[in-house]
């Protein structure tokens, strides 16, 4: 496992666990979480891999 691969991994945990309360703070649908959590991770994972 490389080092990018561990930092996909951690940031996918990280936004599984802060996303639902980030949600309930701003009172967002769980669509708008999830559009912007997947955007994140595609963006991150991009950067990561070299590839943007």
């Amino acid at each position: 496992m490389g080092v990018g691969t561990a930092f996909v991994l951690i940031l996918v945990l990280l936004l599984v666990d802060v996303l639902p309360i980030w949600r309930h703070s701003r009172g967002m649908s769980y669509v708008p979480a999830g559009v912007v959590s997947a955007s994140l991770l595609g963006v991150v994972s991009l950067i990561v891999t070299g590839q943007l």
